[in-house]
């Protein structure tokens, strides 16, 4: 997108993506920077992550980015996209930096059967979980998952997760029966 990216990666372990936006944020606008004989950040505020429940959310949520751009009125088709990943599964376009993951591989037995599923799957795909879910989610560092999985990282961070609305808890002002009214 033109003032943001999205990323859909499994780490390997624990601080990897830490590692990773690091690295982006700093080698990478140092050279596009120099490149473009400019200064400054290069996209807008912090990197934002979410957990995502692979079991149920990860098909959504694949096609939440992959369709991204076509939603906000920049392509007509995902495949149009010149920074999409599109391309590589639903034509084979070669790309070092993106792997094909085992649910991709195990669409088909052969890379022409794969293709054709994966842009089979991107023309009728509805998704049962809303965008503003995912964006919400992502906004916050939410979690994109149902309640077992949202337990099972309470369970594993001994931490209860808990969503507020921005700012200050609200006041409540409970008047005592017996004052009068005015």
């Amino acid at each position: 997108m033109p003032n943001h990216f999205h990323l859909l990666v499994e780490p390997k372990e624990k601080d990897n993506i830490s590692w990773l936006m690091k690295l982006l944020g700093g080698k990478y606008v140092r050279y596009f920077n120099n490149a473009y004989k400019r200064t400054g950040t290069l996209w807008e505020g912090r990197f934002k992550s979410s957990l995502i429940d692979k079991e149920l959310y990860f098909l959504a949520c694949l096609h939440y980015i992959e369709m991204n751009p076509v939603r906000k009125g920049i392509v007509n088709s995902p495949e149009f996209y010149p920074w999409s990943s599109y391309r590589v599964r639903a034509f084979g376009e070669k790309n070092s930096i993106i792997d094909l993951d085992l649910w991709y591989n195990a669409l088909g037995n052969n890379e022409t059967e794969r293709q054709m599923k994966y842009r089979n799957f991107f023309q009728h795909f509805r998704p049962e979980i809303p965008y503003t879910l995912i964006r919400n989610m992502t906004k916050r560092n939410g979690i994109v998952g149902g309640n077992d999985f949202r337990e099972s990282i309470e369970k594993l961070t001994h931490r209860e997760i808990i969503f507020r609305l921005p700012g200050r808890p609200r006041i409540k002002i409970v008047k005592n029966k017996s004052d009068p009214v005015s």
